[in-house]
């Protein structure tokens, strides 16, 4: 009896185990494409050079670099707020557009919001918060514009939907 429920219920996953399975080759098999795009952060870090500053004279934006096949090759951005955390990051192609994961974030480090880029042209998940940490807007792009349902929340949670 407990066998029959247990496979019942793994029969009723197994759909999504293999949607997931197969979404998460697709992206490991993309991101593997341009080794400037999705460099290790902790080599990004040691190769920062900063490119604005702040009235105060401390760094504003900092493009990141990395040596790649012996020549140093621009592979991402970051910004900071006056306070040091982080409000801007992400990675760049080999051909320095916007590429894979962009994040901005409040002052006090909360996500303002993540867009996702393939050669500078926005394409997948778009997500953006209120302050409060409470999710603002929802959905998809791809070239560039939104596709499918988007939804969208007011400051009081009430939840609305758009379809592109």
């Amino acid at each position: 009896m407990e066998f029959k429920i247990y496979f019942k219920s793994y029969y009723h996953r197994l759909p999504r185990l293999l949607l997931f399975s197969f979404i998460t080759l697709i992206f490991l098999g993309s991101s593997c494409k341009d080794k400037a795009a999705h460099a290790p952060t902790e080599n990004i870090e040691t190769n920062k050079k900063p490119i604005s500053f702040y009235e105060n004279g401390k760094p504003k934006g900092y493009n990141l670099f990395q040596n790649i096949e012996g020549k140093e090759a621009l592979v991402g951005y970051k910004e900071v707020h006056e306070n040091g955390t982080v409000k801007i990051k992400g990675a760049f192609s080999s051909e320095g557009r916007r590429n894979g994961l962009w994040e901005s974030f409040y002052v006090d480090g909360k996500p303002w919001s993540t867009g996702e880029y393939i050669n500078g042209v926005e394409t997948g998940e778009n997500k953006t918060w209120y302050p409060n940490g409470k999710l603002r807007y929802q959905g998809m792009m791809k070239d560039g514009k939104p596709i499918g349902e988007w939804f969208f929340w007011d400051e009081n949670g009430i939840k609305s939907k758009k379809t592109y």
